[in-house]
């Protein structure tokens, strides 16, 4: 089994988002990838977020507060949503680190791989650029 982060169409693992965007809601997936005999219960997900140093919760982005860490995949749930809200801020510094890193930090499912199985465990993180 493994759990994995990417865009709504499952297809890319950043994006960047336009500064002047006011109220602009994106939306991530997760899903978790288990067989039916291993699927025995609730699966727990968590994740972090690291914001550069150009980024401020509340004032850059929030992140609705259904969707915070951690993730609970009732048995037979695949998928859920991370939703953000990203808000125009007068004050941002384009010279500033100014991405939004999501990263899958662990599950409750003893021998779930976090990313796709392989040494790069690529999908274990989706990073966002604002400028």
């Amino acid at each position: 089994p493994c759990v994995s982060i990417s865009d709504e169409t499952g297809t890319s693992s950043s994006m960047n988002v336009s500064n002047s965007a006011n109220n602009y809601l994106t939306s991530l997936r997760i899903d978790v990838n288990i067989s039916g005999e291993k699927y025995i219960g609730d699966v727990t997900i968590e994740y972090e977020v690291i914001a550069g140093n150009g980024l401020r919760e509340g004032v850059d982005y929030v992140i609705q507060s259904s969707t915070l860490s951690p993730l609970v995949f009732e048995k037979g749930t695949f998928s859920l949503p991370v939703r953000l809200l990203w808000k125009y801020n007068a004050g941002f510094d384009p010279d500033k680190d100014n991405t939004l890193i999501i990263r899958l930090k662990s599950s409750s499912m003893e021998d779930m791989v976090i990313g796709y199985p392989g040494p790069s465990a690529l999908r274990s993180t989706f990073i966002f650029t604002k400028k």
